[in-house]
């Protein structure tokens, strides 16, 4: 390996180091309370260290929801290349998101956090578009499992990315609300049976009456 090559996976490292300490920190404290001096101590690396990977608090804080959404990603994209009908595929992508939310659930908290603060406007539009980028692409997945059953003549004639929206706010709206909920001692498998109650609702819906 080159200098210039290890250069580039040790400041990589660091930056991946970062985000994992500005996750912990962020679940904990919420954006609110949260400081970059909170990730300084957390990640064992000086404040100005920390300034010359992210220029803000909000972009910092910003890029663990990206990485949250990478690691969704991943896991909607090894359940998209099943060989699976559409409805079976739609259980399992249900099912992938709860995967997400069970070994993510930080990312999950921060989400709920990050998006309900005044802080979209402060990030740099190259975080921002990424954001757009990434979520589309969750949806494109969902929304091209509603078109397959459309095209096979197993789901009626719908618009696909309506629906994948509506099952994308599901998931979302579902994991966060119970994400927040944590001191009503709200039961661990609750995000599970909701998350295949409402697909399986939304799929009841779209399913051809072959009869």
């Amino acid at each position: 390996m080159g200098v210039m090559e290890r250069k580039e996976r040790e400041k990589q490292k660091r930056r991946q180091d970062i985000i994992d300490a500005a996750c912990e920190v962020l679940s904990e404290k919420g954006f609110a309370t949260a400081t970059v001096d909170d990730v300084s101590e957390r990640v064992e690396l000086a404040k100005g260290t920390i300034y010359l990977y992210f220029k803000t608090k909000e972009e910092m804080f910003m890029s663990v929801f990206v990485m949250g959404l990478d690691n969704l990603l991943e896991k909607y994209k090894e359940t998209a290349g099943l060989d699976l009908m559409p409805d079976e595929m739609l259980d399992r992508l249900a099912l992938s998101f709860y995967r997400y939310y069970k070994e993510d659930i930080n990312y999950i908290k921060t989400s709920a956090y990050l998006l309900h603060e005044d802080i979209l406007d402060k990030i740099p539009p190259q975080l921002s578009d990424e954001i757009n980028c990434k979520a589309g692409m969750a949806l494109k997945i969902l929304a091209d499992v509603i078109q397959k059953g459309i095209d096979q003549g197993c789901f009626i004639d719908v618009n696909a990315r309506q629906v994948a929206r509506i099952l994308w706010g599901l998931s979302i709206g579902i994991a966060q609300t119970t994400v927040m909920r944590t001191h009503l001692n709200v039961p661990e498998d609750e995000v599970k049976k909701l998350l295949i109650s409402g697909f399986n609702l939304v799929k009841k819906g779209l399913l051809c009456d072959i009869h």
